[in-house]
């Protein structure tokens, strides 16, 4: 645990710190959860569209070929350094984990014990689908070539 986290965990400044940093951490990871999965969609989607537009407009029209081409880069770059991939899937698992936890907390774990494994075991396979920005620009490349 950091630091800052402990200073934030100080009973006698707040009692309720720690339900306070959990709930603020829950929330955190759910977002950025969301956040990770629409980069994810998002640079998927505009890679592959402009890698499929790219070779129509290559002869005919060489700016937007250029376009494309700075759009495929720049998107492919944000993909390697967000990694909205796997960040996705840690925070979503996170997001997860604390719910479950607090349910063991609660007392309420074991009433609904099989809805979670269908929950938590949907979300695995969901996650373990999800495809690199290089297969995407691979299968592009395929359906180009009628592969």
């Amino acid at each position: 645990m950091s630091h800052r986290m402990m200073l934030m965990l100080d009973p006698e400044d707040n009692p309720n710190a720690v339900t306070e940093l959990i709930n603020n951490k829950h929330r955190h990871y759910n977002r950025a959860a969301q956040v990770y999965r629409f980069l994810y969609y998002a640079t998927r989607l505009a890679a592959g569209l402009c890698a499929g537009i790219l070779p129509f407009v290559v002869k005919d029209r060489p700016p937007v070929a250029t376009g494309l081409s700075l759009a495929i880069v720049v998107i492919t770059v944000l993909d390697v350094v967000l990694n909205p991939k796997d960040k996705w899937a840690l925070y979503s698992k996170a997001t997860d984990f604390l719910t479950v936890t607090r349910l063991k907390i609660s007392g309420d774990y074991a009433k609904y014990k099989e809805v979670i494994d269908i929950l938590f075991e949907t979300e695995s396979k969901a996650l373990a689908q999800l495809v690199s920005i290089n297969k995407v620009m691979d299968e592009v490349q395929q359906a180009r070539q009628g592969n």
